[in-house]
């Protein structure tokens, strides 16, 4: 594996009429390094991990069989699941605590994937036969590792199979993301670097691709990652429930998962007329890009529901972990409204506190 350091890069791709999902092109910010791998995860490597699982899971799944240094294919993201949790245990006595093989998200492996590139391919604009393997020039799966790396030093970023990734499809938004994740749920995960029988423009470094957790193809596999992986649940005694950065695209930066929903109409704001956390008209939550933060008004105050402010309450069935619970919005102009009260963590987003 090769590790990746944190940076910033351009993801998406303005200009390619074949990668319409590819724009708006936004800001993206990795701020913790993680490891990647090198080559795409073999069919040998697959069938060790895999060779006395209980799940009834075929070791050797693929189209492509017995070429054990080929890509394993025609597994689903629900086998790569299956997959990582019997990896992660095998490996658990020799990993760093916090540590765990995963799928890259999708922007982990675009960034990967451009290795500080800006053109379509990690080499250029340009293409031919020479520079991996896609557009049936071969007709099936090579070994990995037959053409030239990327500057990196990853090979088979474009083309040979498909790599799922950890993220929900969903559309891109042209705001600046710090670690994105993708949507919450959905009902289709991401695939990136196109494959062997696929044309030059489905093998870009931005090209979306898409497909059911369930699907399974002869030009679908994955490549690993090994990163920490933060898992804090809900817990009343910090009390950090979530934080969503003033963004716009409502996720949860907290570690929690907590994400909530771009959709509706806003319908609370400030009574200046300004919004800022907005909830839809079915109580999912949003943030309001078009405000302005600089001020005071950035700050928010959160609490829990009661009598004198039942008018205030904000429904957040919206938001995965805490639907069905109720916390009240209190606009900040400074001082201090005492205790019991949730306060923002500053004027680059709004944090909601469990009391």
């Amino acid at each position: 594996m090769i590790w990746v350091e944190p940076g910033t890069f351009t993801m998406g791709q303005e200009g390619l009429a074949s990668t319409p999902k590819a724009n708006p092109t936004h800001q993206v910010t990795i701020t913790q390094g993680f490891y990647l791998g090198k080559y795409e995860v073999t069919q040998a490597q697959y069938e060790a991990v895999m060779s006395d699982n209980k799940e009834g899971l075929s070791a050797t799944p693929s189209y492509f069989s017995g070429n054990p240094n080929r890509p394993v294919e025609a597994i689903s993201h629900n086998h790569i699941k299956v997959f990582l949790d019997h990896l992660n245990s095998k490996m658990a006595e020799s990993m760093e605590d916090g540590w765990e093989y995963a799928l890259p998200t999708e922007a982990q492996w675009e960034y990967a994937c451009r290795a500080d590139t800006t053109t379509p391919f990690f080499w250029g604009s340009s293409y031919s036969s020479i520079n991996a393997n896609f557009l049936n020039y071969i007709g099936e799966t090579t070994d990995v590792g037959q053409y030239s790396a990327n500057p990196w030093g990853f090979f088979d970023m474009h083309g040979n199979v498909w790599e799922w990734t950890a993220d929900w499809s969903g559309p891109y938004s042209s705001n600046a993301k710090i670690d994105p994740t993708g949507p919450s749920s959905g009902t289709a995960r991401i695939n990136r670097g196109g494959s062997y029988h696929n044309s030059a423009s489905d093998i870009t470094s931005a090209k979306r691709h898409d497909n059911l957790p369930t699907g399974r193809g002869n030009n679908i596999g994955f490549r690993l990652a090994f990163m920490p992986v933060k898992k804090t649940s809900i817990d009343p005694a910090s009390g950090l429930v979530a934080h969503y950065p003033f963004d716009g695209n409502a996720s949860d930066m907290s570690g929690n998962g907590n994400h909530g929903i771009l959709s509706g109409t806003p319908n609370w704001e400030y009574n200046d007329g300004r919004y800022c956390i907005n909830f839809s008209e079915l109580g999912q939550l949003m943030t309001a890009p078009i405000a302005d933060y600089s001020n005071n008004f950035s700050y928010t105050f959160w609490a829990k529901p009661t009598s004198s402010h039942d008018n205030q309450t904000a429904d957040t069935s919206g938001i995965e972990g805490i639907s069905g619970q109720s916390y009240i919005i209190f606009p900040r102009h400074g001082g201090d409204y005492g205790s019991g009260v949730g306060c923002s963590l500053g004027t680059n987003g709004v944090s909601i506190y469990e009391h």
